[in-house]
């Protein structure tokens, strides 16, 4: 409904109703009629940009894998084992990509500290509560990440709070570059 009261009406579950109004700018406000109980919409009748709309949530994974330390420094190949993965949409809806690549960075990061963790229990090591950082630093770790923002905002950034816009990132960001500084680990 235009605010001269105009009412503009259309079909939304349909492939004809996504257009423009035209070059005039209007404002207004959109009303959605809602279905009496027992007469919603059919799964067919929905609109698949609609439905895509409603699918906001980011996709996140992370692969652990062991390692030899050649991997690091020689270009032949080398042996890996893959020891978890996981593919899942994020918990969080993200505002931007550098929050989802954190966050899948985060939870890939907390797997490999409890890999880590579980490996220095079979070796016979007394994880204290005190002291549970410093041990898991002596298996160092490196998290590979395709995301140039992120990779330069830990590695280049020395106050994430002042130059990420997004507040709630920058304190996720702040808080993997300590864990990763406390945890013997480092970012390709």
């Amino acid at each position: 409904m235009k605010d001269g009261g105009e009412t503009l009406e259309d079909q939304w579950t349909t492939s004809e109703s996504i257009r423009t109004w035209g070059e005039t700018l209007w404002t207004g406000k959109t009303f959605f009629a809602k279905q009496p109980p027992g007469q919603e919409l059919e799964h067919t009748k929905i609109n698949d940009v609609f439905l895509k709309l409603l699918s906001t949530s980011s996709q996140g994974g992370y692969v652990v894998i062991f390692y030899d330390k050649q991997l690091e420094t020689e270009t032949t190949p080398q042996m890996v084992s893959v020891t978890s993965w996981k593919s899942t949409k994020l918990k969080r809806k993200t505002v931007n990509t550098l929050s989802a690549e954190c966050q899948s960075m985060i939870m890939g990061i907390g797997n490999i500290h409890w890999d880590r963790f579980l490996l220095l229990g079979l070796l016979g090591h007394d994880m204290k509560k005190q002291e549970w950082q410093s041990k898991l630093a002596e298996i160092p770790f490196v998290s590979v990440v395709d995301s140039k923002s992120l990779f330069d905002c830990l590695n280049k950034l020395i106050c994430t709070y002042a130059q990420i816009e997004d507040k709630r990132t920058a304190i996720d960001v702040a808080i993997l570059k300590d864990d990763l500084c406390k945890t013997g680990g480092h970012v390709r």
